[in-house]
């Protein structure tokens, strides 16, 4: 309904049709990524004999943490993945988490990008995050995923850096606003500005990132409301 709303000057920061589908499918995801070279975590659809010492289970489709089976062994993984016929197996690694919030311009393709560190995540939320301004290799990867997959807008690039080989592996895409995206925007990742400036709805005298230190961790705690 994209076009349809933009007629009725109704702007929507969401990318193409082709670029949801390769990202809401986590399998097909890996496939476009593999197949063009990108580090990224092997993931298979189907598993007929062990292939990796401990497993991930995890729904092939959305971007919920819903029916996922973390770190669980060879013998359990036929059990979970017949009742959950539409899921994705991948190999379970052990490192430090990643999520990049990043911003692709509509007007100059231009990419903004904030890495931070999934300190401690909690139902598949990251509670606490922070920001990781020398990750420049990650950046790189991510600016060139998001061209790969012709991201527009605002997306999160799950990842993960491997514990034994150190190398940054690709998870997965969330094409939208994350939960944690808060912290970069504090930081200066002003996308939902940006977008409303490139859609003409509003003027930005600048219109540049520019990273700001004035906040590098986010910390976010349920709140008690007394009325």
């Amino acid at each position: 309904h994209k076009s349809i709303l933009k007629k009725n000057n109704i702007f929507v920061m969401i990318s193409s049709r082709k670029a949801i589908q390769n990202c809401n499918d986590k399998y097909k995801f890996y496939s476009v990524l593999k197949n063009a070279g990108f580090p990224i975590v092997e993931t298979v659809v189907s598993l007929r004999t062990k292939k990796f010492d401990r497993y991930v289970v995890k729904s092939r489709f959305g971007s919920g943490s819903k029916s996922t089976y973390l770190d669980i062994h060879y013998s359990i993984v036929r059990s979970v993945i017949d009742k959950n016929l539409d899921s994705i197996i991948q190999p379970f690694v052990e490192g430090i988490e990643y999520s990049i919030d990043c911003y692709r311009s509509i007007k100059n393709d231009f990419i903004s990008t904030v890495v931070r560190t999934r300190d401690l995540v909690i139902n598949g939320e990251s509670v606490v995050s922070t920001i990781q301004p020398e990750a420049t290799d990650i950046e790189l990867i991510v600016h060139n995923a998001a061209k790969l997959l012709n991201i527009s807008g605002h997306c999160v690039f799950q990842g993960i850096k491997s514990e034994t080989s150190k190398e940054f592996l690709l998870l997965e895409c969330n094409p939208r606003v994350g939960g944690a995206s808060s912290l970069s925007m504090k930081a200066g990742l002003h996308s939902i500005l940006w977008f409303a400036q490139e859609s003409k709805l509003i003027h930005l005298e600048k219109q540049v990132f520019q990273p700001k230190n004035q906040f590098n961790k986010l910390i976010r705690v349920p709140k008690d409301f007394y009325i």
